[in-house]
């Protein structure tokens, strides 16, 4: 029997230091925004301190994107807006951005809201434990309207494979709440 109590104890103590589960938190910042109207998403680059041998920004904005095909919502890249852009106001903003980053940045931000209804940018930060926060804004305001955290388990590394997992389950949230919205 006391070898049976001290099995038990010693496989809560693992059990309490390994979480298998990622903690998540929603929230509404804007309840008033109509998602009905909301059709396009865009996905910009995300706040993200790249290390050597990590994952790049541009392999996450990449991964961000594909996976955004499973939104209930059309999926666009800063490519997409570019183009755009260049079609409506002859503008090259990949060339300019070489030549005056600030006057690109300015144009975009004042050209985007007539080619897409959201933006999405994710903050990641990966220090014992990955954690990344999704905030999804207006394209007319520049308010955000919803916010969206994860936490990697403390067993999940920091790679693409987790990056991928998380995004997905954000996927996931963001269209059940879109849904409940609408």
């Amino acid at each position: 029997m006391k070898k049976i109590l001290q099995l038990f104890i010693i496989a809560c103590f693992v059990l309490l230091n390994v979480q298998l589960v990622s903690a998540a938190a929603q929230a509404w910042t804007d309840t008033n925004y109509d998602f009905s109207k909301a059709h396009k998403l865009l996905i910009v680059k995300p706040n993200y301190t790249f290390t050597e041998g990590q994952v790049t920004s541009d392999e996450l904005t990449d991964m961000m994107y594909q996976q955004a095909q499973s939104l209930d919502m059309y999926a666009l890249n800063i490519a997409d807006i570019d183009k755009n852009i260049l079609r409506d106001s002859s503008i090259d903003l990949p060339k300019l951005r070489l030549e005056d980053a600030q006057k690109a940045e300015s144009i975009f931000n004042d050209q985007m809201e007539k080619y897409t209804d959201l933006y999405m940018v994710a903050t990641i930060i990966h220090n014992t434990r990955v954690m990344v926060f999704y905030d999804v804004y207006s394209a007319a305001t520049k308010q955000p309207v919803f916010t969206y955290q994860i936490v990697a388990s403390s067993t999940a590394d920091d790679n693409m494979v987790n990056y991928r997992h998380l995004t997905k389950a954000f996927y996931k949230e963001f269209n059940k709440a879109m849904k409940a919205k609408k």
